[in-house]
């Protein structure tokens, strides 16, 4: 899980630091490489996985996370059929139902 902090930096500004583990930054890392490889924009992108695009663009900076069934839903649209089948596994029947618990 990301972890974040307030900061204060030496102008005076406080800002948010998010820490992401190295599973997160490959994860993120592969979905935008792989919608990049594909040509898709990401508006194109979020429209596809009923994702609204501003936080589609949070989730692939690392400030936002996805509901694991959302995140399914942008690996099928990204084409990452192992990814999907393994986070179809996680998802609660909750999610399944759109009523997000849980956050990845």
């Amino acid at each position: 899980m990301s972890a974040s902090r307030l900061t204060r930096s030496a102008d005076g500004c406080y800002r948010f630091v998010v820490q992401m583990s190295q599973h997160e930054c490959r994860l993120l890392g592969r979905l935008r490489e792989a919608r990049t490889a594909q040509g898709l924009s990401l508006r194109e992108t979020a429209k596809a996985a009923d994702i609204d695009p501003a936080h589609l663009s949070r989730v692939e900076r690392g400030l936002a996370n996805l509901s694991v069934h959302k995140l399914s839903q942008l690996a099928g649209v990204l084409g990452l059929h192992d990814l999907m089948a393994g986070l179809q596994d996680l998802a609660s029947p909750d999610e399944e139902a759109g009523r997000t618990r849980s956050q990845i």
